[in-house]
């Protein structure tokens, strides 16, 4: 475990990026706790009645796992509803300093695997966790009251892998897809690491701009995801740090080292499910429904994979200005 101990020796240097909004960002990073306080759990479309007197913590949610398909069709659904916007949705703008009330949980899993040539290859992917009340789907560039993809609660992630103790690439989550970069090539900030996310989506991206996405519909309509300097979040001013056995798939906490676990065993989703075609705040636009399920959990982003690409994620310099997926949205 050499390898890893170093590493975290190190952490103020490889923990330490920024992560730009946009100056129009109506939608916060927010605190997982304080997004159970507005949730209550349901069973696919139905009221877990069994849990209603109940309070959710990040310390028992996964108790949740003991009801329906082992946890997985458990959906933490609004207490109010989505479509009138409660202000809780917003969750709460970074200081002046960066900060941000969000707890942005960061998870260590370190491993051997083969490289391309077959020889064993030391590697550590470092997962860097983003919650948000709320994602605001696309709205059409031609007509902004048509959108798709609203959802309550938002994960997104970016995985920066080491290999024999340096920072060799840069994988960021965007909707149905992702991009990948070399450690190098990513913009920095007094030398380190810079993001941009998504306005309402927080599709991370490598650069600002307006990236274009392309949709599977008849049509094949070009929306564009918002990416610009606006509020800056340092996640480094709060986090809690893991470690990952790859093989049992636990966790253990590193920093504080009583940090809790239970959010990361739920096998349910962080939001509401996708709401039926005869619901009034229901339509299709694009071919994608106006409201759609919340995120899956944590362990659904396969955290020991053997490669930090997954969903077959675009091969995107980041001094490209714009990156055209023809592929159907997803969250």
């Amino acid at each position: 475990m050499a390898a890893k101990s170093s590493l975290l020796r190190r952490l103020p240097d490889y923990l330490k990026y920024v992560l730009y909004l946009h100056p129009d960002e109506e939608f916060f990073p927010s605190n997982m706790a304080d997004f159970l306080l507005h949730v209550e759990p349901y069973l696919d479309l139905k009221p877990l009645n069994e849990e209603r007197n109940h309070r959710l913590t990040l310390d028992n949610v996964d108790r949740l796992n003991k009801f329906g398909d082992k946890g997985r069709n458990i959906y933490l659904t609004s207490r109010d509803d989505p479509s009138t916007y409660p202000s809780w949705l917003r969750g709460n703008k970074p200081s002046t300093a960066g900060r941000s009330d969000a707890v942005v949980p960061v998870i260590f899993v370190e491993r051997t695997i083969k490289d391309d040539q077959g020889q064993d290859v030391d590697v550590v992917d470092m997962f860097s966790f983003y919650f948000y009340h709320f994602n605001a789907g696309p709205r059409l560039p031609k007509n902004p009251s048509l959108f798709f993809g609203d959802h309550i609660g938002d994960l997104e992630h970016s995985i920066v892998r080491f290999q024999d103790g340096k920072p060799k690439t840069v994988f960021l989550s965007r909707h149905a897809s992702a991009s990948i970069h070399t450690y190098e090539s990513t913009q920095k900030l007094d030398g380190h690491p810079v993001l941009f996310a998504g306005k309402g989506t927080h599709a991370l991206y490598g650069i600002e701009g307006n990236h274009e996405y392309i949709m599977a519909d008849k049509e094949n309509t070009a929306i564009l995801d918002y990416a610009s300097k606006g509020t800056l979040w340092d996640p480094s001013k709060n986090l809690w740090i893991y470690e990952l056995s790859p093989k049992q798939m636990t966790l253990t906490a590193v920093e504080p080292s009583d940090a809790t676990t239970s959010w990361y065993e739920f096998m349910g989703i962080w939001g509401d499910k996708t709401y039926k075609e005869d619901d009034p705040r229901q339509d299709v636009v694009c071919g994608v429904p106006k409201w759609v399920n919340g995120p899956a959990g944590i362990p659904y982003k396969i955290l020991a994979r053997l490669s930090p690409v997954v969903n077959d994620p675009q091969q995107v310099p980041v001094s490209e200005p714009s990156v055209i997926v023809k592929r159907p949205w997803g969250t």
